[in-house]
């Protein structure tokens, strides 16, 4: 994705790339490589990438160099599909009113009382009336959301 967005012309990316490829980062080690995205991005007027290229040229060789600048001289930029970049306006334009209205929310009701010994959950359901069948484990699933619900209440770290 760097790499595309490097030869699309993006200067961060060429940047990034020039930093990759001089660690060998996911990349492999080419320093060739890495004056090549810092010179394109110091021709785009990044000043920390003309250093970098420069810091780069002074640890690579004479081919190394003639080979990195001959890269440069045929790199050329991609130019990407007008189309990736443009969506069809929706119909009446950007700025008119969607036709699809929301309907006013209505308040919700207030909760019921609860009668002795129930339980609201957190969401306001009353889980007295949840019916659960009568197994030891769907019992102690449900202990266990009471549980958590009551330390979660009260602030406490569920672990």
């Amino acid at each position: 994705m760097v790499r595309k967005a490097g030869q699309l012309g993006i200067r961060d990316s060429q940047f990034n790339l020039g930093i990759l490829c001089a660690r060998g980062m996911g990349v492999p080690l080419d320093l060739v490589q890495s004056w090549l995205w810092f010179s394109l991005a110091a021709q785009q007027g990044d000043a920390d990438a003309a250093k970098k290229r420069d810091e780069v040229a002074a640890k690579m060789d004479a081919p190394a160099l003639l080979a990195a600048a001959k890269a440069l001289a045929e790199f050329k930029a991609s130019t990407p599909s007008p189309a990736a970049n443009e969506a069809p306006a929706p119909p009446g334009g950007w700025d008119a009113k969607s036709a699809r209205r929301r309907r006013a929310r209505r308040p919700r009701a207030p909760a019921r009382p609860l009668s002795k010994g129930a339980r609201r959950s957190s969401a306001g359901g009353n889980l007295s009336r949840v019916k659960v069948p009568h197994s030891g484990a769907a019992l102690k699933c449900l202990e266990s959301l009471f549980e958590f619900e009551d330390r979660m209440s009260a602030g406490l770290s569920c672990v």
